[in-house]
């Protein structure tokens, strides 16, 4: 996990069984409202909806993303979609956002992302990775900064909650574009925000489009081969950006890597 700009992002993951986060009251504004232009149309921004077995009751369990103020009411992600993320973080700061994925049934507690983020990047049913019975989820948080280094996180569901099985590193220009509005990336990282709000045809394409990816393959019951950042000088696996790394999950064991171009 790394260090968003000016602060340090913990993820938290709660042991309770809540279906949703704890009331919050809205604290007094210790900034000045940052003015927009009337002419800036706000962006909602996309929420993850993702559904599979992750307890292994035979049932279908759904988890929804939610982006919110300290009311508990759905806000735009992105206020200014002119500016990047850390400039409408900044703008949305008054309104003291939470981003979580939480259940539609009883039985799982909430996934937060962190105080400094615009909610996920990614938010994917993997399947039943290791052959336990239960489908296992992925996530990459769309944290506030201008950095194109970040982690996918691999969760399963237990009986005291989720617990992190396996995670790696990944470039977030990886990650297809998110419909009505996505980051954008340069040499050096975000460069802002581009959105599709008005365009329903290219938002069912890219709907369709990050339906279809996933960092992750199963390649049999406990071992995965997953897309992930090349950080290591090593010269059995070469400069590319990207490597191919065959896991196994039981010791979280890298048995093969391999150079991936595409």
């Amino acid at each position: 996990m790394r260090t968003p700009l000016f602060a340090v992002v913990i993820l938290t993951i709660l042991s309770s069984c809540n279906q949703s986060p704890p009331e919050i009251a809205c604290q007094e504004p210790e900034i000045a409202p940052v003015a927009i232009q009337d002419t800036i149309i706000p962006v909602f921004g996309y929420r993850f909806t993702v559904t599979g077995d992750f307890n292994g009751d035979g049932k279908a369990d759904t988890l929804v993303e939610h982006f919110v103020d300290c009311e508990g009411k759905e806000i735009n992600k992105y206020p200014d979609p002119d500016s990047d993320n850390y400039g409408n973080h900044i703008r949305n700061l008054n309104n003291e956002p939470m981003a979580f994925a939480s259940a539609t049934l009883q039985g799982f507690d909430t996934i937060f992302t962190g105080g400094w983020s615009l909610g996920f990047d990614y938010l994917r049913n993997e399947g039943d990775l290791d052959g336990n019975g239960t489908d296992e989820i992925a996530y990459v948080s769309n944290w506030v900064d201008q950095s194109s280094l970040n982690t996918c996180i691999i969760m399963t569901h237990t009986r005291t909650g989720w617990k992190n099985m396996y995670s790696f590193g990944i470039w977030e220009w990886q990650i297809p574009p998110l419909p009505f509005g996505s980051s954008t990336y340069g040499l050096f990282g975000s460069t802002g925000i581009e959105t599709y709000e008005q365009d329903d045809t290219l938002n069912a394409q890219l709907e369709q489009q990050l339906q279809a990816f996933s960092f992750i393959k199963k390649e049999k019951d406990g071992y995965i081969t997953v897309l992930m950042r090349n950080d290591e000088e090593n010269d059995s696996i070469g400069p590319a950006e990207k490597v191919r790394s065959y896991i196994r999950l039981r010791d979280e064991k890298i048995l093969k890597m391999d150079y991936a171009w595409d």
